[in-house]
């Protein structure tokens, strides 16, 4: 997340999303579900 706190555009993001939770569900699980399948590809190979 280090990276992510330095851009302008993603603090907004946060900032937005904050007063809708079912939005911040929805992209807590699309964001883990892409970090999940990129560890498993790497555990694969």
């Amino acid at each position: 997340m280090a990276p992510l706190s330095t851009l302008p555009q993603f603090a907004d993001l946060m900032v937005n999303v904050s007063h809708r939770p079912i939005l911040s569900v929805g992209i807590g699980t699309l964001l883990t579900m892409v970090l999940q399948s990129s560890s498993a590809t790497i555990g694969i190979l």
